[in-house]
């Protein structure tokens, strides 16, 4: 089974940012979690975490259809 996808928008010093806390993430500097840059305005982090998402959901392997089984 896929890793639960987990990323939070935070409250920081100076604005909000987004962190990504899926297990085994490695998208982010030295292989390390991924996390956006300082936004002033919540949204500009809630967009960036938003497509985070989108980039875990498509590095996920579709399960082969079995023909006969839909």
């Amino acid at each position: 089974m896929a890793a639960r996808i987990a990323v939070l928008v935070r409250p920081v010093e100076g604005g909000h940012q987004a962190f990504c806390q899926t297990r085994d993430c490695a998208a982010g500097a030295e292989g390390g979690p991924w996390k956006s840059g300082l936004h002033t305005v919540k949204a500009g982090a809630e967009d960036d975490a938003r497509s985070h998402r989108q980039w875990h959901r498509r590095q996920q392997a579709v399960p082969d259809v079995i023909e006969g089984s839909a």
